[in-house]
């Protein structure tokens, strides 16, 4: 183990040798990073279980079901928690940076366990329209079991890209997420896409640019149709669907339009290793 020391805190260097303790650097409250080939854990300011939640997140694959167990056997983490993304292959190529429509620059990663508390700061700054809209009743908290769901994904089946702003540093903040979900009790329907835009950065293109990867990356995992459940009232997303030129059919049922896509007659694009979207 290696320490360097930063202008704060400490920053540890772990190799594979080292992965195996990680859940033991929980009492280390001076860390601010901890650095392995897998990937940094950033730490300062975190409670228990998000330090654990980033230290498996970064450990040898190997070690991580293990690293997942002994957590929950000393309470750092609920038992509830699926460990999915721990054990599936992280696709990092799909990491991109973004302008928007302003010419802002945001970033651009898949879903990860760890980011369960900055799902849930989002979800409470969003306005009770926006709210309404998306869960079709009033929240006042997103559930625990919510935010296991959304955050703890297996990169197939389920899959969520969450956009950040600033592009860099440690202090982002969520201000958007895509996401299909399958139903666990009926594996021959089709994923359900939804995606949810911050209300201060609404107009952005965050919403059509959201849909339009989901779309583009879904042949990459095998997910070749999509459904949509959309309040009537909703404009906003039957206007990113509209624009968006995926063939689709809609039914309408007391005051919610299903929608459904067929994506293989769409002419989906190719994501290169960086994340970047190559046209065929």
């Amino acid at each position: 183990m290696y320490v360097i020391g930063g202008d704060r805190l400490p920053i540890f260097l772990l190799g594979s040798q080292m992965q195996q303790s990680l859940t033991h650097l929980f009492c280390l409250a001076q860390v601010e990073y901890v650095v392995t080939e897998y990937g940094t854990a950033y730490l300062d300011g975190k409670s228990v279980r998000e330090r654990c939640l980033a230290l498996i997140d970064i450990a040898h694959p190997i070690f991580r079901q293990e690293l997942l167990n002994e957590a929950k056997k000393y309470r750092y983490i609920s038992e509830s928690q699926p460990g999915k993304s721990f054990l599936a292959e992280y696709p990092q190529k799909l990491e991109c940076t973004h302008t928007t429509k302003t010419g802002k620059q945001v970033f651009v990663r898949p879903i990860k366990a760890v980011d369960e508390d900055a799902l849930r700061t989002f979800f409470h700054k969003l306005s009770d329209r926006s709210v309404y809209l998306r869960y079709f009743r009033k929240l006042q908290s997103m559930p625990q079991r919510i935010l296991q769901r959304y955050t703890d994904v297996n990169y197939s089946s389920d899959m969520a890209l969450v956009v950040f702003s600033p592009a860099d540093g440690p202090n982002r903040e969520m201000v958007a997420i895509g996401q299909w979900l399958s139903d666990p009790l009926d594996e021959m329907s089709a994923p359900e896409v939804a995606f949810q835009v911050r209300d201060d950065w609404q107009g952005e293109g965050l919403g059509s640019y959201l849909f339009r990867r989901l779309v583009d990356i879904s042949d990459f995992f095998g997910v070749h149709r999509f459904k949509a459940d959309v309040l009537g009232e909703n404009r906003g997303m039957q206007a990113v669907f509209k624009n968006s030129k995926v063939p689709h059919v809609t039914r309408s049922d007391f005051g919610t339009i299903t929608y459904m896509f067929d994506l293989t007659k769409v002419e989906r694009e190719t994501v290169l290793s960086n994340g970047e979207i190559q046209e065929k």
